[in-house]
């Protein structure tokens, strides 16, 4: 992310208004990139498991989290669920010149 930071302040006219998807150049589920974040910790297992969202939705309302903070993040939950965040982009290589890390490497 340093590298797409430094790229678009070195010369920041030609980014005028563009929009760019810093994402990894593959699309990968949870599953993988939960367990590449473990994995990259050192830890023997990952943690990662599914579940449905609004009885985590309801816990989050007992625990007296704001509505709106607990609506956003059901909302989240479901859209990473239905697949909606699984986009595959270049503009890192492009910007910088270098293939994003992946979540082993970070």
């Amino acid at each position: 992310m340093r590298g797409v930071i430094a790229a678009l302040l070195a010369n920041p006219q030609p980014h005028i208004g563009k929009i760019y998807h810093l994402t990894r150049s593959t699309v990968r589920e949870h599953a993988f990139l939960c367990t590449g974040v473990f994995e990259g910790a050192g830890a023997a297992q990952s943690p990662f498991r599914t579940f449905p969202v609004e009885p985590w939705r309801d816990e989050l309302l007992k625990q007296g989290l704001p509505v709106h903070l607990v609506n956003h993040l059901a909302a989240m939950g479901n859209l990473h669920r239905a697949g909606r965040f699984d986009r595959m982009s270049d503009d890192v290589l492009t910007l910088t010149g270098q293939r994003p890390l992946s979540v082993q490497e970070f």
